[in-house]
């Protein structure tokens, strides 16, 4: 409820202050700096939980793998969607490609070095009862971050004209998004033997791993559900490095932000934007907002198989 008052909070307030151009520019440094302390605040949590670390020694690497396949899937799956959309559809061209822009992996290297900051900042201090704190300390930190989202998206008013573009777009991409996750990690769970019940669960979750992991350990059992933790949690933390690439190397696709699933309406908007530009921000609360709303009507029902 926070998360969602600090966007509506920016949007409100973005739309009756308006900022000159060169205003504009020291709102993006403030939003990157505020996106550092995000994320030196959720590597503490990593290195400060001592359950949290035993769980990634123990089923860490299938998990990580399994990120892949769920991610590509996602990814793969709005690609394929965009495309045969771009084809029925003349009027639909995507989001207009970044140029001039900061190398994506300027970004990604931006982001290792604030979120490896923290683990080691979390692991030295070695403080479990730290972790309620830096878990409020995380909701905060992107309560902020969302509310400059807000606000520098109140400041772009032709980017609501680009979004009305999309149409029906913008309604199926969470579709992309949790179908072709949900194929990915039924593959790699077959490769990796992992149950295609749990596999199918995991690619669903998109990212959701605070409902999901939670669900499927109630239902399946610990170990299933530490690995849908697991691999949702390393799904968010990954489409930090990889959401900057892929919108270079799409160039303008949607299939860019897919790799964040769920967590596109909050934990990875912020790079959404600075990746593909503030035109994505509409798209991504959209398609975050749906997923969310579809993983726990999804997820009961995939657990039957």
């Amino acid at each position: 409820m926070v998360l969602i008052a600090a966007v509506i909070l920016g949007l409100t307030v973005g739309y009756w202050l308006r900022l000159p151009g060169r205003w504009l520019d020291k709102l993006g440094s403030a939003s990157l700096a505020a996106l550092g302390l995000l994320l030196l605040v959720l590597g503490a949590q990593i290195g400060a939980d001592p359950a949290t670390r035993a769980n990634l020694g123990s089923l860490g690497w299938k998990s990580f793998l399994l990120t892949l396949f769920a991610t590509g899937g996602s990814v793969g799956g709005v690609w394929l969607l965009e495309r045969n959309l771009r084809g029925k559809n003349k009027s639909f061209s995507g989001l207009p490609a970044k140029t001039g822009e900061e190398s994506p992996f300027r970004l990604a290297g931006f982001v290792a070095l604030f979120l490896a900051a923290g683990v080691g900042g979390g692991y030295w201090l070695d403080a479990p009862e730290a972790v309620p704190v830096l878990r409020d300390l995380a909701t905060y930190s992107l309560a902020l971050l969302l509310f400059l989202v807000g606000f520098d998206l109140a400041q772009q008013r032709e980017v609501w004209a680009q979004f009305k573009t999309l149409g029906i777009v913008a309604v199926l991409l969470p579709a992309g998004v949790m179908v072709g996750g949900t194929l990915g990690a039924l593959v790699g769970g077959l490769l990796l033997g992992i149950s295609p019940t749990v596999a199918l669960a995991t690619g669903a979750a998109s990212g959701f791993y605070s409902y999901s992991g939670v669900v499927v350990a109630e239902v399946v059992g610990a170990e299933a559900g530490a690995i849908v933790f697991l691999t949702n949690f390393f799904r968010e933390l990954l489409s930090f490095f990889i959401i900057p690439v892929l919108a270079v190397r799409l160039k303008g696709s949607l299939a860019a932000m897919a790799p964040g699933g769920a967590s596109i309406m909050d934990t990875t908007l912020p790079v959404v934007v600075r990746s593909l530009g503030t035109e994505a921000a509409p798209i991504a609360l959209v398609t975050g907002s749906l997923v969310s709303l579809l993983v726990p009507l999804v997820l009961p029902l995939l657990l039957r198989i």
